[in-house]
């Protein structure tokens, strides 16, 4: 099995250029990854009946995706639906690759998944860090337990500042939201 087989769609790199101090440009890349929460995909299988049960496993999974990311090399990492419980055995590793980062879990406590935000330390300092919850209670578009990170980033090849947020809104369109 290869990563792409397992994470069709959940993944997106993107490049860009910042203006270095002495005029010239620098790449700036950011890989977006939806991990698809283990939690997730076991309370709801029906959405992953096509898939090999197999290739679901977190064991399995969890090597393609540190893979990938690594091998994206990218300068920051947007992740979405990552289950809390696996930031310390799995996340963390990528602060041994030079990343430093954050988590925020979705507002309810019935949730086990949320959103993290790393950086590689010898690209960017970090100035500022916000944590968003969107729930509004009594408030139909916005009765979710959605969050977002929000980092606020010094590039240190040119002093330039960078705003980055990273979310993952729920779509459901029996409710039109």
């Amino acid at each position: 099995m290869h990563a792409e087989d397992l994470n069709v769609k959940c993944s997106l790199l993107l490049v860009f250029s910042v203006i270095t101090s002495n005029g010239g440009t620098a790449p700036v890349t950011v890989l977006n990854h939806n991990v698809l929460a283990q939690d997730l995909i076991e309370l709801h299988p029906h959405l992953y009946r096509h898939h090999n049960p197999q290739d679901l496993v977190w064991e399995k999974r969890q090597e393609l995706l540190f893979d990938e990311f690594l091998s994206s090399n990218a300068d920051i990492i947007a992740l979405q639906e990552v289950q809390q419980d696996h930031i310390e055995p799995f996340y963390k590793r990528l602060e041994d690759h030079g990343y430093s980062g954050a988590f925020k879990k979705r507002t309810s406590s019935d949730k086990t998944d949320g959103c993290a935000l790393y950086y590689k330390r010898e690209v960017f300092h970090l100035i500022e860090l916000e944590e968003v919850e969107y729930y509004q209670p009594g408030i139909q578009v916005l009765n979710r337990p959605n969050v977002a990170i929000i980092a606020k980033l010094r590039h240190k090849l040119n002093n330039k500042v960078l705003v980055i947020a990273n979310t993952h809104l729920l779509y459901n369109p029996k409710r039109w939201n």
